[in-house]
């Protein structure tokens, strides 16, 4: 019964190395996010974020007037509740989750059970030229780091960054530029942790690994320790499970006055430790 009523998001690349073509397939609420190095007059140059899928989540506007539309009138008002689908299910589409997509037939066997099918498994396919570097990663890393964050950490470990950097310091260091903010499904949840004030880590050679270590502390290492030790079963409130992919095109290095800042930060920015993070693998989306 637990695999029937389990579920999981896909987020799917394809990449054409002769059209320099890059399709995204998208199932749920993992993002893809590019971030595009552009010269500019000056000489420095800037990181464009351009986001390349839409996340589809009871938290979209454009999902919420879609399933409000198939459901009856006297329905409407409850297929979504809290920016969940039904009060429960957080993507708006996903494979498995089989309670939300019974049909009539196996609704009236089940006591209590109203509602149309909610949830559905139709991807959303998109297609961009890849230019430089996207990052490819599922829910967890978005409910805590914007889009504009995670090209600017990506930058900054592209220009060799080292050490501790304050939030407050980091994007004059790796400045941005917005060419395309998507459709944001995680407006309203909770970004405290990287709204707040702190420092971003950067310690790890492995970008997804960088990633990873600043969405869940940066370079606070005891929160870091606090969400890393909480047990399975836990866990689930706190953070969801991340798994990133990079992948890099055409990349032209960064402007020579930001290298050569990051290795004068190199000694005055070090960490005091280097810890290696443990990454777990995701399992598939139960109901915690």
């Amino acid at each position: 019964m637990q695999a029937a009523i389990s579920g999981s998001c896909a987020l799917m690349a394809l990449f054409d190395t002769a059209q320099k073509d890059l399709y995204i397939a998208c199932t749920g609420d993992s993002r893809a996010v590019a971030a595009v190095w552009k010269p500019t007059a000056d000489g420095k140059g800037t990181w464009e974020v351009d986001v390349l899928s839409e996340d589809q989540s009871a938290r979209n506007p454009k999902e919420v007037e879609r399933l409000r539309s198939e459901h009856p009138d006297d329905e409407a008002d409850n297929v979504v509740m809290n920016g969940r689908v039904l009060g429960g299910l957080e993507p708006s589409r996903a494979f498995g989750d089989a309670r939300y997509k019974w049909p009539i037939g196996m609704q009236e066997l089940i006591h209590g059970w109203q509602w149309n099918p909610s949830a559905q498994t139709t991807k959303n396919i998109q297609n961009t030229t890849l230019r430089y570097r996207a990052t490819s990663t599922t829910d967890g890393l978005w409910d805590v780091l914007t889009p504009e964050e995670v090209v600017t950490l990506v930058g900054g470990h592209l220009a060799g960054l080292k050490g501790t950097i304050p939030k407050s310091t980091l994007p004059s260091l790796v400045p941005t530029s917005v060419a395309n903010a998507g459709v944001d499904g995680k407006a309203g949840k909770q970004l405290a942790r990287s709204t707040k004030q702190g420092s971003w880590a950067f310690v790890d050679d492995n970008l997804s690994t960088h990633l990873i270590r600043n969405a869940l502390g940066g370079g606070d290492e005891k929160e870091l320790r606090q969400m890393m030790s909480i047990p399975a079963g836990t866990s689930r409130r706190y953070r969801d499970d991340i798994t990133i992919t990079e992948a890099l095109s055409n990349f032209l290095p960064l402007n020579p006055l930001l290298a050569s800042h990051a290795r004068s930060q190199s000694s005055s920015h070090r960490s005091k430790e280097n810890h290696p993070l443990q990454v777990a693998i995701p399992r598939p989306r139960g109901l915690a």
